[in-house]
């Protein structure tokens, strides 16, 4: 078969585009025109608060144009190069094409949303068919490009873990980690994080009140064995008193 009849949904998706650009125009100059609007609610926010939905519903579908086409255009282009065009490959270009001028039908006059839903999503099938017919025979070992993945990913791993500047930065969050457990531990972190409260004595010097109470008990020590000698004197003189009598 001719690959280059792959190219007419091709083209037939780009006609798509203008047919639809020329067509959203045709609707929002005239309702410019005949809203009196400012250049200062000419802007897209604005500009698509004010729109009712039949010049609205032409912006939006030349904006979904823009999306899932684009694989389209990239999935063609890269059969036709590398010459893979078959039969399935054209039926499911022509199926998508066509699903995708109904669904700018729809979109643009009378949006249905339920029929807009399942036109968007038979087109999304068969696109996603058509770049898993290409895309799955990657995924074979035998190919060139599994095996260079498979051979470059443990020289990756290798290139990461000697990097200096990941090795930097590992070292560096060991570091912040040991500090900050230094720290939570020095501020006598108990059960569930609660810190414990320092007792600090009413004189404001620890150990204080236990010095006093020895000095108090020292002084009354004191008084005690002062006391005891009185009372020795005092039986040594009575003694002698009874000997001259």
């Amino acid at each position: 078969m001719n690959p280059a009849a792959i190219l007419l949904p091709f083209v037939g998706t780009m006609l798509l585009t203008i047919v639809v650009w020329s067509y959203m125009y045709a609707r929002r100059i005239p309702f410019i025109l005949r809203s009196n609007l400012t250049p200062q609610q000419l802007t897209p926010a604005e500009l698509a608060r004010l729109s009712p939905a039949d010049v609205a519903n032409p912006s939006d579908n030349l904006k979904n144009l823009f999306e899932l086409p684009t694989i389209f255009y990239a999935a063609v282009l890269y059969l036709y190069v590398t010459q893979q065009i078959d039969v399935s490959y054209l039926v499911a270009a022509w199926v998508f094409f066509a699903f995708r001028v109904l669904h700018s039908a729809v979109h643009c006059t009378f949006n249905f949303v339920p029929l807009r839903f399942w036109l968007y999503a038979i087109a999304v099938v068969y696109l996603a068919l058509g770049v898993m017919g290409f895309v799955l025979p990657l995924f074979n070992l035998a190919e060139t490009t599994k095996r260079a993945l498979f051979k470059i990913m443990p020289l990756l791993v290798f290139y990461l873990a000697n990097n200096e500047l990941l090795l930097r930065l590992s070292r560096w969050i060991a570091g912040w980690e040991v500090s900050g457990g230094e720290k939570v531990a020095a501020a006598g972190v108990v059960g569930n994080g609660a810190v414990a409260p320092k007792v600090v004595p009413a004189t404001g010097r620890p150990g204080a009140a236990g010095a006093g109470g020895k000095k108090k008990g020292g002084s009354g020590g004191g008084s005690g064995s002062g006391g005891g000698a009185g009372q020795s004197r005092g039986s040594a003189a009575a003694r002698k008193k009874n000997r001259k009598q």
